[in-house]
């Protein structure tokens, strides 16, 4: 209680607005690495379904290319 009463009404009206900022700051900043994180994580998934595309597309064609060389084989 001493503290409080050295304080005053500024100090502690100061306070109270310094804490304030801080925990809108943080708030803020926790929603934007939310949105940031969900963000790359559907870049990524998007890369990797491009990948996926690219790879089976490189194996029918190289599976159509050997087949291609020796028509007695089948698969």
């Amino acid at each position: 209680m001493a503290v409080t009463s050295r304080i005053g009404f500024r100090g502690r009206l100061v306070t109270v607005m310094v804490t304030m900022v801080a925990i809108v700051s943080l708030s803020i900043g926790a929603l934007l690495m939310l949105y940031l994180f969900e963000d790359e994580k559907a870049r990524a998934l998007e890369q990797l379904s491009l990948g996926e595309q690219v790879a089976e597309e490189v194996l029918e064609r190289r599976t159509s290319l050997i087949l291609s060389f020796c028509p007695g084989w089948t698969l």
